[in-house]
């Protein structure tokens, strides 16, 4: 039955910023508000859906918070602490070990080279990794994590692997949420340019180890090598959208 399915929207925040949660010419927050709708007129379990503006407010705060800003995310699990904890989206230490525990020795190596012993200090409070999003009924609207904080080159580095809250997510949405399937919402997300093979993916590959659920994934219908990409790399069902309309402006 659809009510009983659950389903993780992921939306992207890169670069990290209030500015930044977009996509490739795609209102992100309307088409939010229009899936959710359309979820809920077939059945499945949305809650009470927030206005787009509403939505727009709840991601303001509980967007990826840089390291340089720790009070902010501290006051972000402050305030919303008990509905944290009820949707469990605060991951202890030994939690995220066992987790962490289960990749490939290569895969653990390369994580800790980069980001230091588990849980890291990115999207941590007091060793808790938090998973930023908010819950509606049976579906979960999360911040993807971000691939690193320095340069925005990091986006498509082959080479850098994931941090210790980037695999938290993903563990989170399949081990903790339950998903029964994810869908990252617009071009384009970080997910299918983890590093490892470009296809024929394989255990000591990022997106193997972290891609386990259906992925459907709206996407520009102009950007075909990187559809692609998401194709080979995440598993992706890719849904086109168009290119807006052009008009003249007569300015």
């Amino acid at each position: 039955e659809t009510g009983d399915k659950k389903l993780a929207i992921i939306i992207y925040n890169y670069p990290p910023g209030k500015d930044s949660f977009t996509a490739s010419y795609l209102d992100v927050f309307q088409s939010l508000h229009d899936l959710l709708t359309k979820l809920k007129e077939n059945g499945y379990n949305t809650g009470d859906i927030p206005s787009k503006d509403e939505l727009y407010r709840l991601f303001l705060e509980c967007g990826n918070k840089g390291t340089w800003a720790k009070p902010l995310l501290e006051q972000y699990v402050s305030k919303y602490k008990s509905t944290l904890e009820k949707n469990r989206q605060l991951i202890d230490a030994e939690t995220y070990l066992n987790w962490f525990r289960e990749l490939p020795e290569k895969l653990r190596k390369e994580v800790i080279e980069k980001w230091g012993e588990p849980p890291g200090d990115i999207m941590t409070v007091n060793q808790t990794i938090v998973i930023p999003g908010i819950v509606l009924g049976n579906v979960f609207v999360g911040v993807q994590p971000t691939r690193a904080w320095e340069e925005v080159r990091n986006y498509h580095d082959p080479y850098l692997p994931p941090h210790h809250q980037y695999i938290a997510f993903y563990k989170w949405i399949e081990e903790v949420f339950d998903a029964n399937a994810m869908i990252h919402l617009g071009t384009h997300g970080t997910l299918e340019w983890l590093p490892g093979r470009r296809i024929g993916l394989m255990a000591e590959d990022w997106p193997f180890q972290l891609t386990n659920l259906p992925n459907i994934y709206p996407y520009i219908v102009s950007n075909p090598g990187e559809g692609l990409v998401a194709k080979d790399r995440s598993n992706a069902l890719i849904i086109d959208h168009m290119t807006p309309a052009m008009v003249q402006s007569k300015l």
